[in-house]
């Protein structure tokens, strides 16, 4: 079992915005002696999305997801 993470957003994808959650996530992790296996960068492509999804339920790994609703300002 492993650690992952899931970011989603194409505002991430093209440098829109400025992902937060990955170096925030490894920190947490590491001042628990746990580090992070790997991370996943997702647009907004439902199938994509899906895809990703369901690959990592077959993991046994624990997964963090981010991504925002396109309907925020």
């Amino acid at each position: 079992m492993g650690f992952g993470m899931i970011i989603i957003g194409d505002e991430i994808l093209s440098s829109y915005r400025t992902d937060k959650h990955l170096p925030k996530v490894i920190e947490l992790l590491s001042e628990r002696g746990l580090s992070l296996d790997w991370a996943d960068y997702v647009g907004d492509e439902r199938e994509r999305i899906t895809a990703t999804l369901k690959q990592t339920f077959a993991s046994r790994d624990v997964v963090f997801s981010t991504g925002r609703d396109r309907r925020d300002p």
